[in-house]
């Protein structure tokens, strides 16, 4: 292989294992914001139930 291809090649490497990492980078920013959704979620759900009344003693 001459230089010049080898210089190619790792050129295009270095290209694909750049993708790779934006791949990786966007996958991890889409689940950190899927989490938060959830997450967001599960505290607007218990907002919404209602607070435990004492129980009210009864006469005896």
């Amino acid at each position: 292989m001459t230089s010049r291809k080898r210089r190619e090649a790792d050129c295009w490497r270095k290209l694909a294992a750049l993708r790779i990492l934006a791949d990786l980078d966007d996958w991890r920013a889409i689940r950190r914001m899927r989490e938060a959704v959830e997450s967001l979620e599960l505290c607007q759900a218990l907002w919404q139930i209602p607070a435990r009344q004492p129980r009210k003693e009864e006469d005896r």
